[in-house]
């Protein structure tokens, strides 16, 4: 028996343009996802359907807040024509705290404390920057009292990443000003010279020996503050006058003058709780500390509040309807990162978690790579996004480590 041949026919037209057109849709899906998520990110923060509430509460849709930057003020303390130092004054406020007694009503893992002042050593190294246009580097100055008073604010902002709210240069007729009739009893321990008979270098003028302080119990007031706060022992470095420094910046929170100058605005803003610490440094030599980065930026994110600066900026959006906002941008803010808005969308979606990035993010790239890799998320790039502003959307997975 012969089996009948085999027939080879060809497929079926009508199947083949089906399943052509069955792939170039799932294409053209795949393709349109992004923006589809970009859309509904959009409709979040901008729908306009529905009944709304002429200025809703913080539990309702469309609620929003702005989140303004701790202000910090500096001081840059000058004597005998040049800076002898800088101080950093960080008002009392919302911190990071070390225990859950301190929570607030929130449940904010930050709790109310005393402000801060930093102490800045005047013979601090500035380190070399790009000159514009050039593969130079410009090294000059090479010290803080290098630096004209007039420019010391932003050298200060570029070296510790923040921005300045106030800048004040204080010089022996200032100061009469700022205390105002304001004497302090102090104790000094070094002889501070009438005349500057040394440089911070250590090498030694020929002048007078007599002295403005003696060592031992002593009263500083307005016509010699800048004197005792700047000027070296013979042959001493502006870093030897440190232990100086910090007497008397603790004597002004304790003791406010009553003068209205806005410096003692600031003082008495930190409050009486607060605490006096120096810009942590790395000795390069005896005369030339460098500022230690990695632990100046811990202290500021320890003091500081919200910073600002060159840093990751968020806003931060609940779409779940149940997220702690206050919580999440004092958890941010303890990251470093630069919290400008925190908001409700204008519908809980119960979404997941996401970030909205900018096509060009222009500052903070390390701080929001961390970001993405804390969260476990993928960002969606939106070119309408603002160039220096991240959108975090808050979902019902969102989780932070403490």
């Amino acid at each position: 028996m012969r089996w009948p041949a085999a027939r080879i026919t060809a497929p079926d037209q009508r199947a083949t343009t089906r399943l052509l057109v069955f792939a170039a849709f799932e294409l053209v899906l795949a393709m349109a996802i992004p923006f589809i998520l970009i859309r509904g990110y959009h409709t979040l923060l901008s729908s306009n359907t529905g009944t709304f509430v002429e200025g809703p509460t913080i539990e309702e849709p469309g609620w929003s807040a702005l989140v303004s930057a701790t202000p910090l003020t500096a001081v840059v303390e000058v004597v005998d024509g040049e800076v002898s130092g800088a101080t950093l004054i960080v008002p009392a406020g919302q911190v990071p705290a070390d225990d859950d007694e301190s929570e607030d009503e929130s449940g904010a893992d930050r709790g109310p404390v005393g402000g801060t002042i930093v102490l800045i050593p005047g013979d601090l190294s500035i380190p070399a920057t790009q000159t514009a246009g050039s593969d130079e580097l410009d090294t000059s100055p090479t010290r803080l009292s290098d630096v004209a008073a007039a420019d010391a604010g932003s050298v200060l902002e570029a070296l510790l990443n923040v921005d300045l709210a106030s800048i004040h240069t204080i010089d022996e007729t200032v100061w009469t000003r700022v205390l105002s009739g304001t004497t302090y009893d102090l104790d000094n321990p070094d002889p501070v010279p009438t005349a500057r008979t040394a440089d911070v270098t250590g090498e030694a003028d020929d002048g007078p020996d007599e002295l403005a302080f003696a060592v031992g119990p002593v009263a500083v007031d307005g016509a010699g503050a800048a004197v005792f706060l700047g000027r070296p022992v013979d042959g001493g470095s502006l870093s030897s006058v440190m232990p100086r420094r910090r007497q008397f910046w603790s004597a002004m929170i304790e003791y406010p003058p009553a003068s209205d100058h806005p410096v003692v605005s600031a003082i008495r803003a930190v409050g009486a709780a607060g605490q006096i610490v120096e810009l942590p440094t790395a000795v390069d030599s005896p005369d030339a500390p460098v500022i230690d980065g990695a632990a100046a930026e811990e202290l500021l994110r320890d003091v500081v509040a919200f910073p600002s600066g060159n840093r990751l900026e968020i806003r931060v959006v609940d779409r779940s309807g149940d997220a702690d906002l206050r919580s999440i941008a004092a958890q941010l803010a303890g990251r470093g990162i630069e919290v400008v808005e925190i908001a409700n969308a204008m519908q809980f979606d119960g979404g997941s978690t996401e970030l909205i990035q900018p096509a060009d993010l222009a500052g903070g790239v390390e701080q929001f790579d961390d970001l993405i890799a804390e969260l476990n998320v993928e960002p969606i790039v939106d070119p309408e996004q603002e160039r220096d502003t991240v959108t975090l959307l808050v979902g019902n997975d969102f989780r932070l480590a403490d």
